[in-house]
């Protein structure tokens, strides 16, 4: 191939250090182009093709596409006016979002293990909580025995249909196998503790109230045991049948008949920091009794005084399966009672936030000028502002 002389062009300088000097000494010399021959050339042009990337092979790629796989051939860097975008691509299938009726349950790990260590005759108990975040409504801690299986039990976190969280919630309910016990530790109570304390104290109460329903079961409805005293829990607590907003304190709902013969009864309060105060016949839970359970608590810290030997497991609403249905009862009577105090204080819109700080709650309190009798007054932002004993916010002078 006939080489192209390359023609050569003036270049012009431009710098400040030029100002004042010649226009001749504006113009730089011409460079000149080195002498090479077609060897040389033909050596640089082999070498340059062997070192140039050759272009990448058309890669199989597997995306979703309306609830099915299908596989395509594109080549890298090319895109399609059929492909889905990039997020479709990346995000992985919800398994509940496939089928409904195949839902997928969390697996029994750690009680499986804990059985094989044990005996088989364990009782395992899942505890969790739901509000502790809020800046009104209680907090609601759960305990729950769960010895059937019910399809589609997960992290009530991520269930994001109140209608589905509802249902399963009605199928634990329903089952007469599945003992629960929930555990609501009301705004002023949360403010006189802290909300740690009170969630810890709500634990070892579901727990406790779990056990003695599972004790009373078991021995015929026989009420000879007592109940184990809490004494870190300085308070009145009322057993309830019902979580209702008409209630004002503490108290705990459970699944279970109340009765005077089981040692209480719907509405009883009983002070259960001392033993002398519970009201049961003369045998008690003994150590055997008390080893006859175990419980697997969400989370990282140990409740105080616990009725039963246990463990905590980080995330374990998401892996261990009693854990998460103690969560789904926690969840669903935490919302279903905010839907009720929403009726009751309509002007908060409870109903939507549940009691959560978000930038329209907070709005609200300032619009209204006040907080009604379930916010909590130690979280922040109301924990910085002044009110009266109405709940007003006090005005500056």
């Amino acid at each position: 191939m006939a080489r192209t002389e390359a023609t050569t062009h003036p270049v012009r300088r431009s710098s400040r250090r030029l100002q004042g000097l010649p226009p001749s000494s504006h113009t730089a010399a011409p460079i000149e182009q080195p002498n090479h021959d077609s060897s040389t050339l033909t050596f640089a042009s082999s070498m340059f093709a062997a070192i140039r990337p050759q272009p990448q092979q058309n890669k199989k790629r597997t995306v979703l596409r309306n609830n099915s796989y299908s596989t395509t051939t594109t080549s890298l860097g090319s895109s399609s006016a059929s492909d889905p975008p990039d997020t479709e691509k990346q995000k992985a299938p919800n398994k509940r979002a496939r089928t409904k009726n195949a839902a997928v349950s969390l697996p029994r790990t750690q009680e499986t293990c804990i059985r094989e260590k044990l005996g088989p005759s364990i009782t395992v108990i899942g505890i969790d909580e739901a509000g502790r975040g809020p800046l009104a409504g209680p907090v609601v801690a759960a305990a729950a025995y769960v010895p059937t299986t019910v399809s589609g039990i997960c992290d009530s976190k991520k269930i994001t249909k109140e209608e589905d969280r509802q249902e399963l919630f009605d199928q634990l309910v329903a089952s007469p196998d599945i003992l629960w016990a929930a555990a609501i530790m009301d705004a002023s109570y949360i403010d006189e503790v802290n909300i740690l304390q009170a969630t810890l104290h709500g634990m070892a109460l579901s727990a406790q109230a779990v056990i003695h329903m599972h004790k009373y079961k078991c021995n015929n409805n026989d009420p000879s045991f007592r109940l184990l005293p809490l004494p870190h829990i300085k308070t009145k607590v009322s057993y309830c049948e019902k979580a209702c907003v008409s209630f004002q304190g503490c108290y705990i709902v459970t699944n279970q008949h109340l009765s005077s013969e089981s040692g209480l009864r719907n509405g009883s309060e009983i002070d259960i920091s001392s033993s002398e105060n519970i009201p049961t016949t003369d045998k008690a839970i003994d150590k055997q009794d008390e080893n006859a359970y175990y419980a697997l608590i969400d989370g990282n810290r140990m409740p105080a005084h616990m009725p039963c030997p246990a463990e905590t497991m980080i995330k374990g609403d998401g892996r261990e399966y009693s854990i998460a249905a103690a969560s789904i009862v926690a969840k669903v009577i935490r919302d279903n009672l905010m839907r009720g105090y929403h009726e009751l204080y309509p002007s908060y819109d409870f109903q939507q936030h549940k009691g959560y700080p978000t930038a329209a709650h907070v709005a609200i309190i300032k619009q209204i000028g006040g907080v009604s009798p379930i916010h909590r007054r130690s979280f922040q932002p109301l924990k910085s502002m002044q009110f009266d004993d109405d709940g007003k916010l006090a005005t500056s002078e």
